[in-house]
């Protein structure tokens, strides 16, 4: 079983997150070396949908995301 908290907080006016990760049971060294590429991808897909909603509609402007 594992477990990933976050944490959001505000410094010097931007928004930072803080993982925490704890797990329960067996973690191969196969796990261990996979965790790096997983973090990864949790950090990428965190920042993406972070920064989806960030600007503003303009009606006026294209639409370059599709």
């Amino acid at each position: 079983t594992h477990n990933v908290q976050y944490r959001l907080r505000e410094e010097d006016g931007a928004t930072i997150i803080q993982f925490r990760h704890t797990g329960f049971g067996l973690l191969t060294e196969e796990n261990r070396k996979g965790m790096p590429l997983g973090w990864a991808y949790i950090h990428d897909h965190v920042r993406a949908r972070a920064f989806a909603d960030v600007r503003p509609v303009d009606e006026h402007q294209p639409d370059f995301e599709g």
